[in-house]
């Protein structure tokens, strides 16, 4: 659901974006969760340097979202964007 509607509400193809979304919180009877679309060659331009070097990173946190009280249970191999 979150690619239809981020699609709808976006002036941007979503085609060459990663769409994902934080984990839906309960909230009054009702469920919310905020949706991403970080297009995919900028991922690709951060992420390539580290594929070469056989770094792994098996984690990506997005900013500000990373620090809203989860930041210090992040994996080690986390790159924050």
């Amino acid at each position: 659901a979150i690619p239809l509607e981020l699609g709808s509400r976006l002036p941007v193809a979503l085609d060459e974006y990663l769409v994902t979304a934080l984990p839906p919180v309960a909230v009054e009877n009702k469920f919310r969760t905020i949706g991403l679309a970080l297009p995919k060659d900028e991922i690709a331009s951060i992420v390539n340097p580290f594929d070469e070097q056989q770094l792994p990173l098996r984690y990506l946190g997005v900013e500000p979202f990373s620090y809203a009280g989860r930041l210090n249970t992040q994996p080690p191999d986390c790159l924050l964007l």
